[in-house]
């Protein structure tokens, strides 16, 4: 049921501003009753949340459980390329701060499924604290994202790409240390 609410709300967007739809144009749509949509969204942001999530899982995470490198990231910027007008359209909602609270959360799936794609080590630090890298992580990506977008997409998707993949793959002081 999330991904029919779900499709018809992006169908809705495409014909109306996001700040003209409503929670009844939405289950009109659908159609199912207020109660029943409330059942699995709290509002249209949790709307839109679920929209970045579901697009990440379904296209972009799958790429990285084939350990395609820079490809990869490559990948992850096209993909955000192609689907350009929705993506915009959740940008100019309010000048990125959900679409960068929906990334953060798609790429915590990515995370938190990581055994699928990653290659751990044996290296154990009891004073490291996961969640802190996750959020460090998570949220670095999403700015990069935002950061992207907001430059109208440039630079391209190519440059983009081997800039987040040594970002992701070098150690923060070996990227911080080489900066020219």
């Amino acid at each position: 049921m999330k991904d029919i609410i779900t499709n018809s709300f992006i169908k809705l967007w495409e014909e109306k501003d996001y700040k003209d739809i409503t929670v009844t144009m939405i289950c009109s749509s659908v159609p199912i009753s207020r109660t029943a949509f409330y059942r699995y969204f709290k509002d249209k942001k949790s709307i839109v949340r679920y929209f970045v999530r579901r697009d990440y899982e379904a296209n972009c995470f799958p790429v990285f459980r084939f350990h395609l490198k820079e490809r990869g990231t490559r990948f992850f910027f096209s993909h955000i390329s192609d689907q350009k007008k929705i993506y915009l359209k959740i940008y100019e909602i309010d000048d990125g701060m959900l679409l960068f609270q929906s990334l953060i959360a798609a790429y915590r799936v990515g995370f938190e499924r990581r055994k699928e794609y990653s290659n751990p080590t044996n290296w154990v630090d009891r004073t490291f604290d996961p969640e802190i890298f996750f959020e460090y992580a998570c949220t670095g990506i999403a700015s990069v994202i935002l950061y992207w977008i907001r430059n109208g997409m440039k630079p391209s998707e190519d440059r983009m790409a081997k800039n987040l993949y040594i970002m992701i793959s070098e150690s923060l002081e070996k990227v911080r240390d080489n900066y020219t």
